[in-house]
Order: structure tokens, then C-alpha cells, then sequence
């Protein structure tokens, strides 16, 4: 038996064929036709196909794109939820071939880089990160007119880089040493590397697949970029955001700077000041975002 779909960290694909693979459906609908696309191929001759996920969720969707490739698809719906499954000899060939492809890496408009259905901005670049990548280049480019700043130099960090925006952003900066990247999502740390190949050469990139809340961090960067992860919070939960500040607070070096962008509702300002000693924020075009400089 395998089982493949929404993780806390994505983990390889298990080896070998087998009797029942099941998913837990995520919430993209393009990821998990992949992922039905790659549990057919992990079945044998005879082998059953299970799927589970909440009607809230997309559960209707995920039947309809069950019972094109799968006619003879059955459906169990108890709790808000639906079970689904079938056995590999009902799968329509071209509706396999239509899922398989979106297994592939596809390049995110405005942008030469690559990302894939279900990882996060996978359709286009989100304001927030927008917002931060441009004051990276106003810095770079001296155009930075609210204050000159000298603090994105050195050793530093992108927590929770996804497929590698903000960090492909920074590396033009050339004051730059090294840059670690901790991701926790397996296949955007993947594509990250991909993403700044270009810049290898002139720069040290270490790629930790790692909840960086969990990992045994010094305090050694001279600074910190991060866009924390926010999509579909509670306006009242800013659990991760503030979580992710207080780890960047142990992993700087004196006067290390943290480089923050959130939601303009998430209320971090109370949490910065208690561990940090100097924070300014920052004009943005965006009302629905705001960046913020703190030093340690």
C-alpha cells in the first residue's frame, strides 16, 4: 500500500507497484489530477485506487475528475466528506494522458521561473512577494529613497523560500556571500534549486528541506527575507507569521535584519517590538501588504 497527497513536508514516491494506493486530495485541483496521474502508475494490473477529501475542499470537482478517467468510479459520502475509488482496469487512456501532464513544471507568467500545480503562487507571483522583490531591486539599483540601506550583505536566509522568488530577487545583489534556503514543501525546494542556477556560480546556495520552526538554528545571518506563510488564515490567527519572526529573532546576528512582508491585517507590530530593538515600515504601493525592516 502507498499513500501520496497533502503532507506537512512532501516525501519521495514509494517504489515498486501495489494492491491500493491512497490520496488525501489537496486543494488544487491540477495537483491532484497530477497526483491521480502518479498513483495509476504506482498500481498493479488489479489494483485499487482510493481518494479522500472534505466537500469544502473541492470534493464534487474531484469526483467529476475521478469519473473521467475512472467511469465506473464509486463514491462513499459521510461527514462532509467523500471516499472515492477504482480499480486501474477502468482508466481512460487520454483522460491519463490530459492528467499526466500536469505533473510538469510550467513557467510563472511574468517571470522565467518554473513552479508547479499546488505549490503556493504557482499561477503568478503574489502582491506581497512583488512588493518585497521590488525593494530588493530599488536597494540594489540605489533608488531606495527612504533611507540607504547596507544590511543585505553577507550571510542570510529565505525561510520558507518556496520555489524561489524572493531569493532569485536578492542574489542580483552582489554583496551577497552565501544564502540558505529552508523550504519545507519538497518539490518547491526542488524547483527553487532549479530556479537559481544562474546564480551558483557567484554565490553559495545551501536548499534545506526543513520546517525551518523546527530547525536547530545559530544565530548567524547577518539578515533574514521572508514571506511566512498566511494564505487562508484567520484574520485573528497570526500564529505562523509571529512564530516565523521569533525564529528569525534566534537565527540573526546582532543587528541582523529581518525582512518581513504580511497581510496588512496580521498585527505583528507588538511581536517585533519585543524582540527586536529598531523596526521600520516601509512605503508600499500595495494597502493589502506591508514589509517591514527590524534589526536585531
Amino acid at each position: 500500500q502507498a499513500h501520496l497527497g497533502a503532507t506537512l513536508t512532501s516525501t519521495p514516491p514509494a517504489e515498486g507497484r501495489f494492491n491500493i494506493v491512497v490520496i488525501l486530495a489537496t486543494r488544487n485541483r491540477e495537483e491532484n489530477k497530477a497526483l491521480i496521474a502518479q498513483a495509476t502508475e504506482k498500481l498493479n494490473k488489479n489494483g485499487t485506487l482510493i481518494i479522500a477529501q472534505h466537500n469544502n475542499f473541492g470534493a464534487k470537482l474531484l469526483e467529476k475528475d475521478l469519473k473521467a478517467l475512472a467511469p465506473h468510479t464509486h463514491v462513499y459520502s459521510k461527514k462532509h466528506s467523500r471516499v472515492l475509488w477504482c480499480t486501474h482496469q477502468d482508466f481512460n487512456q487520454e483522460t491519463h494522458t490530459a492528467y499526466k501532464a500536469c505533473q510538469k513544471a510550467q513557467l510563472v507568467p511574468g517571470t522565467s521561473l518554473l513552479a508547479k500545480p499546488g505549490l503556493f503562487s504557482h499561477k503568478g507571483v503574489d502582491a506581497g512577494s512583488q512588493e518585497l522583490a521590488q525593494i530588493f531591486t530599488q536597494i540594489r539599483t540605489q533608488a531606495f529613497t527612504q533611507f540607504k540601506d547596507k544590511s543585505l550583505k553577507g550571510h542570510g536566509a529565505d525561510f520558507g523560500a518556496g520555489w524561489g522568488y524572493l531569493s532569485n530577487a536578492l542574489l542580483k545583489n552582489e554583496a551577497i556571500e552565501t544564502l540558505d534556503l529552508f523550504e519545507a514543501e519538497k518539490e518547491a525546494l526542488t524547483l527553487a534549486e532549479q530556479n537559481l542556477t544562474p546564480h551558483k556560480n557567484a554565490i553559495t546556495i545551501n536548499y534545506y528541506w526543513s520546517n525551518v520552526l523546527s530547525a536547530p538554528l545559530k544565530p548567524r545571518y547577518n539578515f533574514i527575507i521572508s514571506n511566512p506563510p498566511q494564505h487562508g488564515l484567520h484574520m485573528n490567527d497570526r500564529s505562523l507569521p509571529e512564530l516565523f519572526i521569533k525564529k528569525a529573532a534566534q537565527a540573526l546576528r546582532p543587528r541582523g535584519a529581518l525582512w518581513l512582508v504580511v497581510n496588512s491585517h496580521f498585527k505583528v507590530e507588538p511581536h517585533l517590538e519585543e524582540l527586536y530593538k529598531h523596526i521600520t515600515l516601509i512605503p508600499t504601493e500595495s494597502k493589502s501588504y506591508k514589509v517591514y525592516k527590524a534589526v536585531k
